[in-house]
């Protein structure tokens, strides 16, 4: 037996049934009135926890969406604007992939069932064989990662050197428009390690979740020849992730960056997670190591696209989005790799770095300044003079953020010296690699910044290579 006080005005008795009849069966009941109120301030109550929980739900909706990486967004309004419609639309792409056919807006149908099975089944897994032994299922599909020996990394004499472009375009935009003149375009999809797709069926919008949402590209991730890539990175948790990748052939697109059904055109998606450094930070990792595992994953993903006969390539900001990698320090990775003497130097035709907003944030003003000299800006890459001043003092920014990560393997730490884990440096004591000093006030800050990093050092010692850090 048990009894319950509901308000003031009114008591129930709860009886277990063996004890029913010992108890009067009159049961005193709450006013009308006082029902009301009751109901009132439940429905009340209730709304008011459901906006709360809705309302936090939101404000961290929020930051995710601005954490994201930018590669999938587009400038401007469009139909993707909206996660809710953008969720309609990943149904819809699935829908598509399941019945591999679709309308286009002028009545036409297309066909996409030859394309689509091709590239699920030449779908294979690049398999980090340091960090993984070959998983049992689909053997025939798993492949080692590529040595830079093996990719014909000695371009034939008389080759052109390899153009550059950083453009202010999304990923799905880039190919589009490349396709136009070039056929092996190979694609480098900043991935989940863990989720097909990332979250484009939740409506999220980074680069991978626009891949996702414009091509065929979720089924081959999704099918049996691809499951082994997520099924390896579920297993070990580990925010380094690892060189495994996932190489999708002549993956059929079929809608514009703004979401509109279009003709189908073919690109080749490699599927690679970044480093998470966020994370890895939090942990103890420091940039060094971050960008060291951050150069190795680069070559690796170079030579995949050279053994798969890429000659032009969509690459980016890779990472540099909610995984927290510094945007100078990869794009100095991919100039190391692609130009200054490294091993795929002149060894494709054609790179652009699609990078939307380009001019309004640290990832596109980072690859710009480290690729400036290796290409010729269009006419709408020249700003007024405001914009100038804005870029030179968001260049002071990006000076300050690479002397306090030490700009590790390229600029040195800040103190004029060289060590085995830095690099080179520049020798001038302020940490940018340029070989200027900067002024006075500014040396002394970075000078606080390394010194507070020596000490984050001394008390981050040992690092735990697995677990669950998500």
């Amino acid at each position: 037996m048990c009894a319950r006080n509901l308000g003031r005005c009114a008591e129930f008795v709860c009886v277990s049934r063996a004890h029913a009849s010992s108890f009067p069966t009159t049961i005193h009941t709450p006013s009308k009135a006082v029902q009301a109120i009751a109901a009132k301030t439940t429905t009340t109550r209730s709304s008011t926890t459901t906006a709360m929980g809705r309302g936090r739900r939101q404000g961290q909706q929020r930051k995710q969406d601005a954490a994201e990486d930018t590669g999938g967004r587009r400038s401007g309004g469009s139909k993707l604007s909206s996660r809710g419609r953008r969720r309609e639309l990943a149904q819809d792409t699935i829908r598509i992939m399941d019945v591999k056919k679709y309308n286009t807006d002028d009545g036409v149908e297309h066909d996409i069932t030859a394309s689509l099975n091709a590239a699920i089944q030449g779908t294979r897994v690049y398999l980090d064989e340091r960090k993984f032994k070959t998983p049992p299922s689909n053997p025939a599909h798993i492949l080692g990662c590529p040595d830079v020996k093996q990719c014909n990394a000695s371009p034939p004499a008389g080759t052109a050197a390899t153009t550059f472009e950083v453009t202010d375009e999304t990923t799905v935009a880039a190919i589009e428009r490349l396709g136009k003149t070039y056929k092996r375009i190979g694609v480098l999809n900043f991935a989940s390690a863990r989720n097909a797709g990332g979250g484009f069926q939740r409506g999220s919008l980074a680069q991978e979740e626009s891949l996702a949402l414009s091509s065929g590209l979720f089924a081959c991730q999704t099918s049996p020849i691809g499951e082994p890539y997520y099924t390896l990175h579920n297993k070990v948790r580990d925010t380094r992730y690892s060189n495994t990748m996932l190489y999708s052939p002549a993956v059929p697109f079929f809608r514009h960056d703004d979401g509109d059904l279009c003709a189908p055109y073919p690109a080749d998606v490699l599927t690679s997670a970044a480093v998470n450094a966020g994370v890895c930070r939090k942990r103890g990792i420091f940039n060094a190591e971050i960008v060291a595992l951050m150069r190795e994953r680069i070559r690796r993903v170079l030579a995949v696209f050279a053994a798969e006969g890429n000659d032009v390539l969509v690459l980016g900001a890779f990472g540099c989005g909610v995984f927290g990698n510094n945007p100078h320090d990869v794009a100095k990775v991919f100039r190391q790799h692609l130009q200054d003497g490294g091993a795929f130097e002149s060894l494709f035709k054609h790179v652009t770095f699609a990078i939307p907003n380009r001019d309004k944030g640290a990832n596109g003003l980072s690859f710009v300044r480290v690729f400036a000299d290796t290409y010729e800006p269009s006419s709408s890459d020249d700003d007024d003079d405001d914009d100038d001043s804005d870029n030179e003092a968001h260049d002071v920014e990006l000076g300050h953020a690479d002397a306090n990560v030490g700009d590790a393997g390229d600029a040195g730490d800040g103190d004029g010296t060289i060590s085995q884990s830095e690099g080179a440096g520049d020798g001038d004591g302020d940490g940018d690699g340029d070989g200027t000093k900067q002024p006075q006030q500014q040396q002394q800050q970075q000078q606080q910044q390394q010194q507070q990093q020596q000490q984050q050092q001394q008390q981050h010692s040992s690092w735990a290579t697995s677990g669950d850090f998500k």
